[in-house]
């Protein structure tokens, strides 16, 4: 049977992403995403409402995603949703939250000081860095 806790978001990185790491050395990249929505007035009118959400990367992509990804890139996104609780609390209880731990993230559009996104991480075109177009 297919995953069936499996979510895909699109949206723009609300602060810049942190890197942290575990006891363990595992490298982990947290940051929010926020996701525009629409919700319904009394007067059957519609209001746009910005939802944020927790997002973690948990593995080696961590580290290099932090270089990309910051505050105001526009990210496509799927993973799975983890529910985490507060220590001392139940998990039904309203301040237990949930957070998506991300299998795959595309980055559309990263603001990047006075570089190109592609120049940022290296690649000036088709997956080829300067040294590699030059000799091609």
């Amino acid at each position: 049977m297919a995953n069936v806790n499996s979510i895909s978001l699109s949206g723009v990185v609300d602060d810049d992403p942190a890197l942290m790491r575990t006891l363990e050395g595992k490298e982990i990249l947290a940051f929010t995403l926020r996701v525009g929505g629409r919700v319904g007035n009394e007067d059957g009118t519609a209001m746009g409402v910005d939802n944020f959400v927790a997002c973690r990367v948990e593995d080696a992509r961590a580290a290099s995603l932090e270089r990309v990804v910051r505050r105001g890139s526009h990210v496509a996104l799927s993973g799975t949703m983890r529910q985490t609780r507060r220590i001392g609390t139940a998990q039904t209880r309203p301040d237990a939250h949930t957070r998506v731990i991300v299998d795959e993230i595309d980055v559309i559009d990263a603001p990047c000081s006075g570089t190109t996104m592609r120049e940022a991480i290296g690649l000036n075109g088709y997956g080829m860095d300067e040294t590699q177009r030059a000799g091609a």
